[in-house]
């Protein structure tokens, strides 16, 4: 995949730099944003502490669904974020979804209908990717309610997420781009006096148009209350060799994490 860099963004200390495909055939995957009548969702019985971290959805669909990291599922025994990105094929069944718990004190209550909701906050959603592990998410939602001076027991963080509140005049400036390349636009990529930050990318247009807004947003998220350049790399070399054939696969394992469902999805994400 050939990748092009153009039309970057200044916001604040950060750049946010389009990643778009230059192909000529850029691949072909439609998937959609399901509406929620579409998926049906359950539990495992827990028997062990891994159970909880596992849910199965059947897409009722005729389309292929696609589940972004980040979303969050409430309901259940308690609510949880789904931790990979996932291709639902349509009309398949007993699909498995990683998860994590994100709800404090309701385990042992009224269980609820499960039902895809909001996407988590930038800074929860970069500690899923980034930490794999349950620990460091309540440790986060235990600072956020100390914060707000609430008890993790009596809300849960969906009634509690922190809104963006000050919306960036760059924010405008990022959809006018967006726009601009809506037919090739795999993702962003961040960098701050010239290193490396973050990327978010997609296999595919399509893919990435069904999530767009909540990608920014998330990535706006993150930057502001981040000062790191994680990967100690200038931005020139991550991007030439981000998406490159050959380095492609030494550089998520070295430096970030990709999600992958068979051949179907590419969803990198680097932080």
């Amino acid at each position: 995949m050939r990748v092009g860099f153009k039309d970057s963004v200044t916001c604040g200390a950060f750049t946010f730099i389009p990643l778009y495909s230059t192909a000529q055939q850029i691949a072909p995957y439609v998937a959609k944003r399901s509406k929620e009548k579409a998926l049906q969702w359950q539990e495992l019985s827990p028997k062990t502490s891994a159970d909880v971290h596992v849910l199965t959805v059947d897409n009722n669909s005729s389309d292929t669904v696609l589940i972004p990291v980040g979303t969050a599922i409430a309901g259940g025994y308690q609510d949880r974020v789904v931790a990979a990105s996932v291709l639902l094929p349509p009309r398949s069944k007993g699909n498995y979804i990683t998860t994590f718990c994100i709800e404090k004190g309701r385990w042992g209550g009224r269980k609820k209908p499960l039902k895809t909701s909001t996407t988590v906050d930038g800074i929860l959603k970069q500690l899923v990717i980034t930490t794999n592990k349950q620990t460091p998410i309540w440790q986060y939602i235990t600072d956020l309610y100390q914060a707000k001076g609430l008890k993790a027991d009596v809300q849960p963080y969906l009634a509690v997420k922190p809104v963006w509140q000050n919306i960036p005049p760059c924010f405008s400036t990022i959809l006018v781009v967006e726009n601009k390349h809506r037919d090739s636009l795999l993702g962003w990529a961040v960098s701050s006096n010239g290193q490396f930050v973050t990327a978010e990318a997609f296999q595919s247009p399509v893919l990435y148009q069904q999530v767009s807004t909540s990608t920014v947003v998330s990535l706006l998220e993150y930057t502001t209350q981040t000062n790191k350049t994680n990967l100690n790399r200038t931005t020139a070399d991550a991007l030439n060799n981000l998406f490159s054939t050959v380095l492609q696969s030494s550089f998520l394992q070295q430096y970030g994490k990709g999600y992958y469902q068979g051949n179907a999805l590419f969803h990198l994400i680097c932080y």
